[in-house]
């Protein structure tokens, strides 16, 4: 069996999407391909997603958990375009809740895989990126831990989800860092974001 080029990334988009296929979720983006006017509360998270320790939340658009209302949400923006992800945020977010607006302009693909993730101590990106684009199992090194998988991203779409790092039991201390790809390629991998407490 031929593997993925983008290894375990890509087959964390695929095992993400067959799941969200076996609970009966869609693997389409919502119809409007907008994002939901400001002030709308998204529907609360699933106890699946809220009772995963170690495990990544898998997220569709249509499950979005509610952030901290004591909190504004931390706002960044992932555009993937012309084969290219790129990123507009801040370099440190609160320890808290965090937004991200995701627009596909890309039409080159029919999946792209949103990922959040940290990293142990004294690991760098740089060492992420070879982990993600080398990896022959699906499996993460244990010093690289996705908190979130967003795998439902298709063309032509804008997409807002919302976390809160207080509420993610994967998430432990130091700065998060985003990955966008589709199957095949990362597209983008940004970071350190540094989380303040």
């Amino acid at each position: 069996m031929k593997r993925s080029p983008l290894g375990m990334a890509g087959g964390l988009v695929a095992v993400a999407v067959m799941v969200a296929a076996c609970a009966g979720a869609s693997g389409t983006a919502p119809p409007s391909g907008t994002a939901p006017p400001s002030g709308t509360a998204p529907p609360s998270t699933t106890a699946a997603q809220t009772t995963a320790a170690a495990t990544p939340a898998l997220t569709s658009p249509l499950a979005t958990p509610v952030p901290s209302p004591t909190m504004a949400a931390a706002a960044m923006t992932i555009t993937i375009e012309d084969d290219q992800c790129l990123y507009a945020g801040p370099a440190t977010i609160p320890y808290g809740p965090f937004e991200v607006t995701w627009e596909i302009r890309d039409t080159t693909q029919l999946e792209y895989g949103l990922f959040v993730f940290t990293l142990a101590p004294g690991r760098t990106i740089e060492d992420a990126r070879t982990a993600i684009e080398t990896a022959n199992e699906d499996d993460p090194p244990d010093w690289l831990k996705f908190l979130t998988i967003y795998p439902y991203g298709s063309p032509g779409t804008t997409e807002i989800f919302r976390r809160d790092l207080r509420q993610m039991a994967a998430y432990e201390d130091g700065p998060i860092y985003i990955l966008c790809a589709h199957p095949d390629k990362v597209l983008g991998l940004f970071g350190p974001i540094e989380v303040e407490q």
